[in-house]
C-alpha cells in the first residue's frame, strides 16, 4: 500500500513538477514603462511642441516594442470643453517624429479623452533592447483661444493600455508573441493651461560671506520674468529667512536711495508700506509677506525687486532666504487672478549669508 502511495506521488511530482518549470520557462518577457517628472506643468496658450509626457520602456530580456500606446485625459474644470486647449498629439522618441494620433474616444459621461498611437514593430527608434530602454515624449499644442485656467491630467491609466510585441526573428508561420506589461510609480501628470506663466529667480549683492552687518543691508533680490505670450501681474510673495536670533526689519523696492530708503514704493502691506518685521521662532525662522500693488511684467520681460534688511542682530551668524513652497508665489495672468509658481520651483533656497 505505502508502495503504491508512493508512486502515485512520483508520478504526480514527475507530472506537475514539470509543468510548473515549463510554466516558469514560458514565462512572457516584460517590458517595464516608468515615467518623467510628474510635477505639475504649466502650459502657455498658442504655444507648439508642448513636452506634456515622458516615458522610459524597459526589457527584461528580448527586444519589445509598444506596438500600441493610449493616453488617457482628463479635464477638471469643465468636460463639455475637453480637449479645446490642446491638441495635435504626436509622438517622439528625443528630435526623431514616430507617430500621430490615430484616433480617439470619449467616454461619457466621464468625459475622459482616450488617444492611441500606433507604432512600427522592430524599428530601433520604436523598440527597447536589454540594457537600452526606449524613451518617448508626448508632444501636442496650446491653441490660442484655448480656457485659461483648465486643468488636464495625461496618464496611462492601465497596463492594457499599451500592447507591447517581442520582436523575434522572422519566421514562417510565426505568431506574434506578446509581453507582458507592467507600470512603475506615478503613471499621471498635471497641466495646468495660463495665458502667460512667470519663472521667479534670485539673486545676490555683496559678500556672502565674511559680511559686515549693517542697518540698511541690501542683501539680494528676486527677478521675476513673463512668458513671451502674455503680460503678468504678481499678486503676492512670501519669503522665509532661518537663522537669525533677533527680529529685524524687511524691506523691498525696485531701487533704494544712498540712505537706504526705498525710491519706489510699488510694495504695500496693509498697515504699513513696503516693509514688515520678522520674528524669528525659537529655531531662527520667520516669515514675511509682500503683496504688491500693481507690480506688472511686460510679456517677454522681466523686473526685479531688490530685498534689505536690518542686519545689526546678524553678527555670526549665518542667514539663508527660502521661497518654502510653490504658493509663497502668487500672481495673476489677466483671467485667471491667484495663480501659484509651478512646483519646481519650490522649495528652494533663494540665498546664504554670513555675518562676521
Amino acid at each position: 500500500m505505502r508502495f503504491g502511495r508512493l508512486v502515485a506521488v512520483f508520478v504526480l511530482t514527475l507530472l506537475f513538477g514539470h509543468s510548473l518549470i515549463a510554466s516558469a520557462a514560458t514565462a512572457p518577457p516584460r517590458l517595464t514603462i516608468s515615467f518623467g517628472p510628474t510635477a505639475e506643468q504649466y502650459a502657455v496658450m498658442g504655444t507648439q511642441d508642448v513636452f506634456f509626457f515622458d516615458m522610459k520602456f524597459e526589457t527584461n530580456e528580448k527586444p519589445i516594442t509598444p506596438r500600441q500606446v493610449s493616453f488617457t485625459l482628463n479635464m477638471e474644470n469643465n468636460i463639455r470643453n475637453l480637449g479645446s486647449s490642446l491638441g495635435a498629439f504626436s509622438l517622439w522618441n528625443g528630435d526623431t517624429w514616430l507617430a500621430n494620433m490615430d484616433h480617439s474616444i470619449v467616454v461619457l459621461p466621464t468625459g475622459r479623452w482616450i488617444f492611441t498611437f500606433p507604432l512600427p514593430v522592430g524599428n530601433p527608434n520604436t523598440t527597447a533592447f536589454l540594457n537600452q530602454p526606449l524613451n518617448l515624449t508626448l508632444k501636442g499644442l496650446v491653441v490660442p483661444n484655448g480656457t485659461p485656467g483648465s486643468d488636464y491630467w495625461f496618464s496611462i491609466a492601465e497596463s492594457t493600455d499599451v500592447e507591447a510585441v517581442v520582436v523575434n526573428p522572422p519566421r514562417q508561420g510565426a505568431r506574434t508573441e506578446w509581453a507582458e506589461v507592467v507600470l512603475s510609480g506615478a503613471t499621471s501628470k498635471k497641466i495646468s493651461v495660463y495665458q502667460t506663466r512667470v519663472e521667479l529667480t534670485s539673486f545676490m549683492l555683496g559678500s556672502e560671506n565674511g559680511r559686515l552687518p549693517n542697518s540698511f543691508d541690501t542683501i539680494g533680490g528676486l527677478t521675476f520674468t513673463a512668458d513671451s505670450a502674455g503680460d503678468a501681474m504678481i499678486r503676492e510673495f512670501t519669503l522665509r529667512f532661518s537663522g537669525a536670533r533677533k527680529p529685524f526689519i524687511v524691506t523691498v523696492a525696485e531701487n533704494f536711495g544712498e540712505v537706504g530708503m526705498p525710491r519706489k514704493e510699488i510694495v504695500r502691506l496693509p498697515g504699513s508700506t513696503m516693509r514688515t518685521a520678522c520674528v524669528p521662532d525659537a529655531f531662527g525662522s520667520c516669515m514675511v509677506t509682500f503683496r504688491p500693488d500693481a507690480f506688472s511684467v511686460s510679456a517677454g520681460d522681466s523686473r526685479s525687486l531688490l530685498i534689505q534688511v536690518n542686519s545689526g542682530g546678524f553678527a555670526h551668524r549665518t542667514v539663508t532666504m527660502h521661497l518654502d513652497r510653490a504658493m509663497s508665489l502668487i500672481w495673476s495672468d489677466g483671467n485667471v487672478y491667484s495663480i501659484p509658481a509651478e512646483d519646481w520651483m519650490a522649495p528652494a533656497t533663494l540665498g546664504v549669508w554670513t555675518y562676521n
